[in-house]
């Protein structure tokens, strides 16, 4: 009897060890959330936010992850403007024209931070700059709206759509505010509206 219930507490314990993750599985998953969690911050990033993301890529996190949102990697470095983590997830095959939940692209997020490498780096690789999101809104009207010349210029030297129209029927120029150099620079570049 006793050997019996010894064999059996051994098999408990052989089929426990068996079946339980190991730490390193535990550890990279924990990992891979707090990735995936601060990329969720969506835009409200802070410098301790891009030295955590970059510890945690170098500690060997994919840098394919993508938050509950469906914010990348390539989307947070382009927002940041850290180009070395935006070259690292671009030659890693992270898609440019990925997509958040609300269709927000990389290029689309990169407008509001008015990094001009960044946008660069995208169009580069491949960025679509008439990639709109769920709205309607292009990168373009993004950048016009955020006053950002440097981005209009890019985007409109590699082919953004001036008389794009959001969900309401706007064009670009509807986000100038009236601004005279960039509404200057849309209606050089074509007949809108």
């Amino acid at each position: 009897m006793k050997f019996a219930l010894l064999c059996s507490t051994a098999l408990v314990v052989m089929a426990s060890v068996v079946h339980a993750p190991s730490v390193h599985a535990q550890s990279a998953k924990r990992a891979r959330g707090r990735l995936a969690s601060i990329l969720d911050r969506g835009g409200k990033w802070t410098p301790a936010d891009v030295s955590a993301v970059n510890h945690l890529l170098r500690a060997g996190e994919s840098i394919h992850t993508k938050s509950p949102r469906g914010i990348t990697v390539l989307m947070f470095a382009s927002k940041v403007g850290d180009l070395s983590m935006l070259r690292a997830a671009i030659q890693g095959g992270v898609k440019v024209n990925a997509r958040t939940a609300e269709a927000h692209s990389a290029l689309w997020y990169v407008m509001s931070s008015r990094k001009t490498g960044s946008v660069r780096q995208l169009l580069d690789a491949g960025a679509d700059p008439n990639l709109a999101d769920e709205d309607g809104r292009t990168p373009l009207m993004m950048a016009t709206h955020f006053k950002f010349r440097e981005g209009i210029k890019l985007l409109l030297s590699r082919g953004a759509n001036v008389g794009a129209r959001n969900g309401k029927g706007h064009t670009a120029l509807a986000y100038t505010d009236s601004h005279p150099g960039i509404t200057l620079l849309l209606k050089r570049s074509a007949v809108v509206e």
